[in-house]
């Protein structure tokens, strides 16, 4: 029997404690994950948009090189944009 309350006196003063410590330091770190995931979704999205831009300007200009010559020698065939 005293082996077991010995047992017990150290889970209640060593291994409880620092079990309850290590409890709480990760949960808090599960917080800050969560709250940097969201940071880093935001900031992905927001770079997202700026590429699509990017990617439409590029792809606008592109086609302009090939309407602009068409429009000079008065081709109007299939290569020609509808006007919007």
């Amino acid at each position: 029997m005293e082996v077991i309350e010995r047992d017990i006196e150290e889970f209640k003063t060593f291994i409880f404690p620092e079990y309850q410590k290590i409890s709480c330091d990760i949960s808090a770190q599960s917080t800050a994950v969560l709250k940097n995931s969201k940071r880093l979704l935001t900031a992905l999205d927001k770079q997202g948009e700026i590429w699509h831009e990017e990617i439409e300007t590029i792809i606008q200009k592109l086609k302009s090189y090939l309407v602009e010559p068409c429009d000079y020698f008065g081709f109007r065939g299939p290569i020609h944009p509808p006007h919007t």
